[in-house]
C-alpha cells in the first residue's frame, strides 16, 4: 500500500509539474503575443503620429503660404494705391505748372496789349511753354493770321485808336467826297466845302469806338469811304483796329481758358 501511495504521489506530482509547464508555456506565449501586439500598436501609433505631424506641418505650411500671400496682396494693393496717388499728384503738379505757365502767358499778352507793344514775346512765350494745349495752338495761329504783323508791329491801344480817329476823321471828311484816283487841288477844295455841309456816318463810327465795338467801327468807316480818295487811309486804320480787336478777343479767350482749367485745382 505504501508503494502504491508513493507511486500515486509521484504521478500526481509529475502531472502537476507537466500542468505547470504547460501553464508557463501558455503564459509565455500570451506574453509574447501581447508584446507583439504592443509593438505593432506602438508602431501603428508612431506611424499615425508621424502622419498627423506631417499633415499638421503641411496644413501649417498651407496656412503660412495663404497668410504670406494675403500679406503680399495687401502690400501690392498699398503699393498700387501709392503708385496711383503719386501718379495723380504728379499729374496735378504738371497741370498746376501748365496752368501757371498759361496764366503767365496771358499776363505777358495783356501787358503787351496795354502798352501797345509788338506781340513777339507773347507769341514766343505761348509757343514755347504752352504748345501742348490745343486751344493755345489755335490762339497762336489766330494771332499769326492777323491783318498786320503783330510780332514786329506795335499794336495801337484803345486810347491811341481814338486819338488816331481824330486824324482819320478829318481826312475822311475831306477825301470821302472825292472819287478814288481824282485828287486835284480843285477837287480837294470842293470836298472841304462839301464836307462842312454833309452829314456823314463819322459820328456813328465814333459812337461804336466809344462803346468798344472796334470791328463794327472799322466796317462802318470802310463802307462809308469805299471807292473814295479816303479809302486807302481808312484801310490802314481799319487793319490796325481789327488787329487790336482780334488780339483782345484772343487774350480774353486765353484768360477764360486759364480760369477754367485752374478752377478744379482750387477745390
Amino acid at each position: 500500500q505504501a508503494v502504491a501511495d508513493s507511486e500515486y504521489i509521484n504521478q500526481y506530482i509529475t502531472q502537476q509539474q507537466y500542468s505547470t509547464s504547460q501553464t508557463i508555456a501558455h503564459l509565455e506565449q500570451l506574453i509574447e503575443k501581447q508584446e507583439e501586439r504592443y509593438e505593432q500598436d506602438l508602431k501603428q501609433a508612431l506611424r499615425t503620429q508621424a502622419q498627423q505631424m506631417a499633415e499638421s506641418q503641411a496644413a501649417m505650411a498651407v496656412k503660412e503660404r495663404k497668410e504670406r500671400s494675403a500679406r503680399l496682396d495687401e502690400i501690392r494693393l498699398q503699393v498700387d494705391a501709392l503708385g496711383v496717388a503719386l501718379k495723380q499728384k504728379s499729374k496735378e503738379a504738371k497741370k498746376s505748372h501748365d496752368v501757371h505757365k498759361l496764366s503767365s502767358a496771358v499776363d505777358v499778352l495783356r501787358n503787351a496789349l496795354e502798352s501797345g507793344q509788338p506781340l513777339k514775346q507773347s507769341l514766343l512765350f505761348l509757343s514755347q511753354h504752352c504748345s501742348e494745349d490745343p486751344l493755345v495752338a489755335v490762339a497762336v495761329a489766330t494771332l499769326a493770321a492777323a491783318p498786320i504783323e503783330l510780332s514786329t508791329t506795335p499794336l495801337p491801344t484803345r486810347v491811341q485808336i481814338k486819338e488816331g480817329f481824330k486824324d482819320i476823321k478829318r481826312v475822311c471828311g475831306e477825301l470821302s467826297l472825292i472819287p478814288e484816283g481824282k485828287g486835284g487841288l480843285l477837287s480837294l477844295a470842293t470836298a472841304k466845302v462839301a464836307a462842312a455841309l454833309k452829314v456823314n456816318p463819322l459820328s456813328e463810327v465814333e459812337r461804336e469806338l466809344t462803346d468798344g465795338e472796334l470791328v463794327k467801327a472799322a466796317a462802318l468807316l470802310e463802307a462809308a469811304t469805299r471807292e473814295t480818295a479816303a479809302a486807302p487811309e481808312v484801310a490802314v486804320w481799319a487793319r490796325r483796329v481789327r488787329a487790336r480787336a482780334l488780339a483782345e478777343q484772343t487774350a480774353q479767350m486765353l484768360a477764360a481758358h486759364a480760369a477754367a482749367v485752374s478752377s478744379p485745382l482750387s477745390h
